[in-house]
């Protein structure tokens, strides 16, 4: 009680478009959390919208209340695993109309089912959240993972100055060893708050958060790493 705490503003990397003739929410388990969130928002501004639930059972249904209950819980269709012909999310993003956004979030599985299905839509409208990033099936050690996890140097424009970034560290607690600010929340490269743009070099991209367009300028100090051997940062 009587405490004083520093907080940084809300960051949302899973936000709405505001194009999108249609939003598809595609949710799994309690992935749909934050769809629930959007559906609330879509409602309220008046724009169309579906929210697909994916869940085992109806009693395993997370926030049942708030979908039986809510002002639009005529747009809600709950999908179970336990039916006699479950529906798949790609069944129902076959059948979205023309110009559908979709948004997902869920379980590992559930997010791979979708990213086939919506391979050949642009990628402006696919939008997504992991829960944590996918798991590497045989991991190995920085070490002698691949060519990329080796030492590099970064350098800042702005401050005229070069780091090297030993095999074993990231980018990003190298600039704050070097008392250089990055924000940094997951350090998985799913929250998007340590991206920061790059002018020269070639990135090694291992986020989740960002689009191939936004890779060809930007890179998750917190997980990527770099191909060559100097790579310069707009700081």
């Amino acid at each position: 009680m009587g405490c004083e705490l520093q907080i940084s503003a809300p960051r949302n990397v899973f936000a709405l478009s505001d194009t999108a003739c249609h939003a598809l929410l595609l949710g799994g388990g309690i992935g749909i959390t934050p769809l629930v969130a959007m559906a609330h928002q879509l409602h309220q501004v008046g724009r169309q919208f579906t929210l697909a639930v994916f869940a085992r059972t109806r009693e395993s249904l997370p926030l049942r209340t708030i979908l039986e209950n809510s002002a639009w819980r005529h747009c809600v269709s709950v999908h179970l695993d336990d039916e006699a012909e479950p529906v798949r999310p790609a069944d129902l993003i076959e059948r979205s109309p023309l110009g559908c956004h979709v948004y997902f979030c869920g379980p590992a599985g559930f997010m791979e089912g979708v990213q086939q299905a919506t391979k050949h839509w642009s990628p402006d409208r696919v939008h997504f959240e992991y829960f944590q990033a996918p798991a590497v099936s045989a991991p190995v050690p920085l070490t002698t993972a691949e060519p990329t996890a080796r030492s590099f140097n970064v350098h800042l424009a702005r401050r005229n100055m070069t780091l090297a970034v030993p095999h074993n560290q990231t980018i990003a607690h190298v600039l704050q060893s070097a008392g250089v600010p990055v924000d940094t929340v997951c350090e998985q490269g799913i929250c998007g708050s340590c991206v920061t743009p790059y002018l020269e070099g070639h990135p090694a991209h291992k986020d989740m958060c960002l689009a191939e367009s936004e890779r060809a300028s930007n890179i998750a100090l917190c997980c990527s790493r770099s191909v060559s051997d100097l790579l310069t940062l707009d700081l």
